[in-house]
Formats: structure tokens, sequence, C-alpha cells
């Protein structure tokens, strides 16, 4: 199933092929995992509401978590 569901999310994934690539450059991250970790918490984007997943406890394509126990993480850009 999660295969599938990574070919659905490939499409969608492709607006943000140069951004992950930019990250996973600058930071040494292998530009596969990071566009696993978007496709496994937002499914590309597809399951957020203005950029907020989880009931409104997560940000971002890879659902940073913005309550207190999860870090106190503020959503900043977009």
């Amino acid at each position: 199933a999660s295969h599938a569901m990574a070919e659905i999310d490939a499409d969608r994934m492709e607006r943000y092929r140069s951004k992950i690539n930019n990250a996973g450059c600058r930071y040494g991250i292998d530009p596969a995992l990071i566009a696993a970790i978007i496709s496994r918490e937002s499914r590309a984007g597809n399951q957020l509401i203005d950029g907020w997943g989880d009931n409104g406890k997560a940000w971002g394509l890879m659902q940073v978590d913005v309550t207190p126990t999860g870090g106190g993480h503020k959503a900043v850009g977009a």
C-alpha cells in the first residue's frame, strides 16, 4: 500500500523537486529521504489545509509538531 501511495504522490511532489534537492544539498540529506518523509507525513501536501495537518497540531509538508510537548516549534515561511 505504501508503494502505491508513493507513486500517487510522485506527481504532486514534482512541484517541490527543486526545494527538496536544494535542502538535501544544503544539509547533506538524500533528497529521496526528504521526499519520502513528505510523502508519508502530508501526502505531498494533499492532506494539508493552509499548510496545517494533524488537527492543527503540525505544520508544513514534513508536519513539524507545533504543540508544546512536540518541541514548541513555530510555523515560519511557506
